[in-house]
């Protein structure tokens, strides 16, 4: 936003102010399946690398695709919570980038830093792969360089602080527009030329090792997907006011059946499952002559399709829907809601178990392939116990400390977590 007058709303026509009215009813949005994908993302992400790194990478899950899925996931539970809240003056700007900066901050830095701590025995070796990024990644900073993080994983979280760094003045000009779907389509092709432009030209550079770890977590490549998600959330609780206006306004999917839920998830996991065929060590790879790496194509590519099925398995009829059916089940519920901690510990357990049972006398770490299934519910097992002590005790006691329980944001409450969410103007839950 640039320097604005006392008025932002002033300078648009009567029909768009009406879209930030409080007299707008209050739409419900059900959230209760954006669980099922966080756990899908969670689980693929910590088999890949698992796999990847016992297997010595010959198989690859295209875990990178996932990671982006929580980049639309986090931009659209942003744009649902806070999307009808109004912004009038450059002033309402600032209070809300403060209170929403503390939210943040009590949700993310306390289970970052528990995870970057208990990695304490990596320390050595990151220390002397690359001091810089040791350093920067106390300060949040490592996907500024590319480099890499003791705790590898936790770069996506260094992006995401980024990107709530911009989102209070971020959603102020996204909720004025009014075709959502024309800068959504507009959003996935700079994101596609900005990562393409990363990483094919920093080839034959000093930093062309690099290049991928730039082009899939410098902050202005995954803007764009960031504001596709917001987006997507604004469709599903703003009303378009002239109902007759062109369907290129609209996002296609508003009034598709349940069984689309259905076709857009069975696309996302065909596809993925496609990249996997032709990455992995696999009878196809025999078969084929040439050698192919689509995840440099998907991790970019989904993005559009994976915007389109958030929308999707958050409308009134994709509770029927089959992946609305797997997506209620108990263990996929509770994935979900521990698949934050599920990411940022993955990294650790490995860590933490090569170090002391895996490695020989000259400090090799060889992990049998069973680790590839203990590995995990070992995870589990740790993201369950830093739900329970991190997530829930430790946030909440910084919230106590930080936070002014007079805020117009709620203190408790999350659109991630609750079945369904009313949003009303200024009552946000947050992610």
């Amino acid at each position: 936003m640039q320097a604005v007058d006392n008025n932002i709303a002033s300078r648009e026509p009567v029909d768009e102010q009406s879209l930030l009215s409080s007299q707008i009813h209050a739409k419900r949005v059900d959230t209760s399946l954006l669980g099922g994908l966080r756990a899908f993302a969670s689980i693929d992400i910590l088999f890949e690398h698992y796999l990847m790194l016992i297997i010595d990478g010959k198989i690859d899950l295209q875990g990178g695709s996932c990671v982006q899925l929580f980049f639309l996931l986090s931009g659209f539970v942003l744009g649902v919570a806070y999307g009808k809240r109004k912004f009038e003056t450059w002033n309402d700007c600032n209070k809300f980038a403060r209170e929403f900066y503390a939210k943040r901050a009590a949700r993310l830095l306390p289970i970052y830093y528990v995870a970057l701590l208990l990695c304490w025995p990596g320390y050595k070796e990151s220390f002397e792969n690359n001091r810089m990024d040791f350093v920067l990644q106390w300060f949040l900073l490592t996907s500024w360089s590319g480099g890499v993080p003791t705790n590898l994983p936790l770069w996506q979280i260094s992006t995401m602080i980024f990107l709530y760094l911009c989102f209070p003045y971020i959603l102020p000009a996204v909720q004025r527009v009014r075709a959502r779907f024309s800068l959504y389509t507009l959003c996935y092709f700079l994101q596609m030329v900005l990562f393409y432009s990363i990483l094919i030209g920093l080839q034959g550079t000093s930093i062309a090792p690099r290049a991928y770890f730039l082009a899939r977590g410098t902050m202005i490549s995954r803007l764009p997907v960031f504001i596709m998600g917001i987006l997507v959330g604004l469709e599903r609780i703003l009303p378009h006011k002239n109902q007759n206006c062109s369907s290129f306004l609209l996002f296609p999917v508003a009034s598709w059946s349940s069984h689309y839920t259905d076709v857009l998830c069975l696309t996302v996991f065909v596809l993925m499952f496609v990249g996997f065929m032709f990455s992995s060590w696999t009878l196809l790879r025999f078969i084929t002559s040439f050698s192919f790496t689509p995840r440099f194509l998907l991790e970019p590519g989904l993005a559009y399709i994976q915007g389109l099925m958030i929308y999707s398995v958050t409308t009134e009829n994709s509770n029927s829907s089959l992946f609305g059916k797997i997506a209620r089940l108990p263990p996929v519920v509770y994935l979900g809601t521990i698949s934050l901690s599920t990411y940022a510990f993955q990294w650790a357990v490995l860590i933490f178990c090569g170090r002391f049972f895996f490695s020989d006398s000259e400090g090799t770490v060889r992990f049998p392939r069973w680790f590839v299934l203990v590995g995990p519910v070992l995870v589990i097992l740790v993201a369950h116990v830093s739900n329970e002590l991190v997530e829930k005790r430790l946030t909440n006691w910084v919230l106590k400390k930080i936070w002014n329980p007079k805020s117009s944001l709620p203190s408790q409450g999350t659109a991630e977590t609750n079945a369904s969410v009313e949003i009303p103007p200024d009552v946000s839950p947050a992610q």
